[in-house]
């Protein structure tokens, strides 16, 4: 039981990954995502869902930024670093079956700190 009386979630981390990835991949069907990765995972306070975010390059108006200096999105003091915009997305997955809830949300990750 998880810590609320819930039962505990009887697919893994990775398995709800997974299935968040192919989710967004099936939606975004004929799309080309590059860089598509895992962004941040948690299991919802009462553990019936992984709340999955996914991130890609943002589609849309950013390709422009690629020939430019890379001074224009120093990471971390580095000029040779470049910060693309990039498009996040929120996938519930549920912890019990694996199926994703039939829902796509845009999400921003807090900054830390």
């Amino acid at each position: 039981m998880g810590s609320n009386g819930a039962p505990n979630p009887q697919i893994d981390i990775k398995t709800a990954v997974r299935r968040a990835m192919e989710f967004v991949r099936d939606v975004y069907e004929g799309v080309e995502l590059k860089d598509l990765a895992l962004e941040e995972i948690r299991l919802s306070e009462d553990d019936q869902w992984w709340l999955v975010t996914v991130g890609f390059g943002a589609l849309g108006g950013y390709t422009e930024l690629q020939g430019r200096s890379a001074t224009l999105f120093p990471l971390a003091g580095r000029s040779d670093v470049v910060r693309l915009p990039r498009d996040l997305k929120l996938v519930k997955i549920d912890a019990r079956t694996g199926q994703p809830a039939p829902v796509l949300t845009d999400r921003e990750l807090s900054q830390a700190g």
